[in-house]
């Protein structure tokens, strides 16, 4: 009924400060998570879970509250990742810019926004083949300039945060991109705006209608993703179950005059100004064209005057947590299947 779960550990496996990393230290980490219950953290993926029990070191039994069959993947997804209780508090997060953990690397040194130095982890007894001692991770402000780095071989491989134009230009067939290999699969990542229901403008149902009937969803996709990406006309993308198109079902396409009318009909007879924020370092580098993209259909119709604001996925992170942006950008991924 998939009301319970049991996990057996490997003998003998110890956290990167020699702590024993046992069943005692998994219900540590786990029940740290519920307790602190950080905001915008991975609490609210724990709903299911009602309380854990260990048999002897080796073995942790999850017991739930109600069914759920994806519990073992909510505990696979790096959010559950076990921590040492001598380094992690109970009761807060740690934020001394350390790491202490079980993986196949251990974090020597990390310089924020430039650089992570990992070495490999001796006691590591996991099924990562390694095939190295150390990996440098580079963090780049911009993408053309981690495509840059990528050409001039300082670096050896490149995960999202690429420009459509970059990847389009990387498949052409061009001396700079010899020995440059391209690894396409299908993504599930989506970019959605979310209304702060505190803000004036923004908690108006008639001023959401009107962006919705204004947004034109193809012309965002062709002009920044270039073909990339698909219009979302759902909170969960095409090839996960559940998808929809319950957003095209109810607005279909732009029709500047019926976003007219439904302000019109709500008392709005003057353009509509709001703020629009987006974090400048998260979602890579598409993330400011595509809300200049948004700014500019906005203001097209006549009936919105948009101001555009960046910040750094920290301090962004920070100011919607506490309510601070009447309107702001957001991505999401799923964590297991």
């Amino acid at each position: 009924t998939s009301m319970a779960y049991r996990c057996t550990l490997k003998k003998n496996l110890m956290f990167s400060n020699g702590e024993k990393l046992d069943a005692e230290a998994v219900k540590y980490s786990i029940d740290r998570i519920v307790d602190i219950h950080f905001k915008g953290g991975p609490a609210g993926m724990l709903g299911s879970l009602d309380r854990i029990e260990t048999k002897g070191d080796d073995t942790v039994v999850f017991h739930l509250n109600k069914s759920d069959a994806t519990f073992p993947f909510i505990l696979a997804t790096p959010a559950m990742s076990l921590v040492a209780p001598g380094d992690y508090r109970k009761d807060r997060i740690r934020d001394d810019g350390k790491v202490t953990g079980s993986g196949p690397y251990l974090l020597e040194s990390y310089e924020g926004r430039k650089t992570a130095e990992l070495k490999k982890n001796p006691d590591y007894k996991g099924f990562a083949n390694r095939k190295n001692d150390a990996v440098t991770i580079r963090y780049f402000e911009k993408s053309a300039d981690m495509v840059s780095a990528l050409k001039a071989d300082e670096i050896d491989a490149t995960y999202r945060g690429l420009t459509a134009e970059e990847v389009v230009s990387l498949e052409d067939n061009k001396d700079d991109n010899a020995g440059l290999q391209i690894v396409e699969s299908t993504g599930a990542d989506i970019r959605f705006l979310v209304f702060n229901p505190k803000d004036p403008a923004a908690a108006n149902p008639a001023v959401r209608k009107a962006v919705a009937h204004v947004v034109d969803r193809d012309a965002l996709v062709e002009k920044v993703y270039r073909g990339t990406a698909e219009p979302l006309y759902s909170m969960i993308p095409k090839g996960i179950a559940g998808h929809t198109t319950s957003f095209f079902d109810t607005y279909g396409d732009p029709d500047v005059k019926k976003a007219k009318d439904i302000l019109s009909e709500a008392g709005v007879t003057e353009p509509v100004k709001m703020t629009f924020w987006y974090t400048t370092d998260r979602y890579g580098s598409a993330t400011e064209p595509e809300f200049e993209e948004l700014k500019r259909q906005l203001e097209e119709s006549g009936l919105f005057k948009i101001t555009l604001r960046g910040e750094p996925w920290q301090t962004f992170q920070e100011g919607f947590n506490k309510g601070e942006y009447p309107v702001f950008g957001r991505g999401w991924f799923p964590d297991f299947p």
